[in-house]
């Protein structure tokens, strides 16, 4: 149990090991302007509100560097439009993608489910909105795509291709909170508030 827990651990520092910046006169640890009456207040920056528990690994953490509207179908009908949607980032809004790092049973605590308020776990980016499951890519809602159903035994004399009819789970329990199984990779959209851009969290 111990070696399990020390395994993920070590793997996690092995691959992604810190990144030390350098800037010229630099004193202090990033920090964020509070602001008020006039005076300055400042804090440490961080882009979540709190640790993630310790089964959960934060994989990617990004604003997609193009516009892509959330209904596949309609983005792929602007690109065949004379005037397509711009393809500039959209800063108020980020995709975040979640590891469930343990197997089922292999550890008695760090293999069950995990369940996460992203809505608070965001709240440093500004106010959540919205929070949509994406596919591992994010190119697809979870909600519109279907998963295949192979034909494993007793696959009949036609050899009829597999069909595509059963419904992709979705891990959203509510508009905010979300639930990953042992071994899930999932991905989500989050969008703020329209006055909130999300790099305004690090500027002063």
């Amino acid at each position: 149990t111990q070696g399990s827990l020390l395994q993920h651990r070590a793997q996690l520092e092995l691959e992604n090991p810190p990144v030390v910046f350098i800037s010229q006169g630099a004193k202090r640890p990033p920090t964020r302007c509070v602001g008020g009456s006039g005076q300055e207040v400042r804090r440490p920056v961080s882009a979540l509100s709190e640790d993630l528990p310790p089964n959960l690994h934060l994989l990617t953490l990004k604003i997609p560097g193009w516009k892509y509207h959330s209904d596949h179908t309609v983005h792929i009908e602007h690109l065949d439009d004379d005037e397509p949607v711009s393809p500039g980032p959209d800063l108020g809004r980020v995709l975040i993608r979640l590891f469930h790092m343990y197997e089922k049973d292999e550890h008695p605590e760090l293999s069950q489910p995990v369940t996460m308020d992203l809505k608070k776990l965001m709240s440093p980016l500004g106010e959540v909105m919205n929070v949509e499951e994406r596919s591992l890519t994010g190119v697809w809602a979870v909600k519109d795509m279907k998963r295949w159903d192979w034909m494993t035994q007793d696959m009949d004399d036609d050899g009829d291709a597999p069909s595509a009819d059963e419904d992709v789970k979705e891990t959203m329990e509510n508009d905010y909170t979300v639930t990953l199984q042992p071994k899930d990779i999932r991905t989500y959209f989050v969008t703020f508030a329209p006055n909130d851009h999300v790099t305004n969290s690090f500027n002063c």
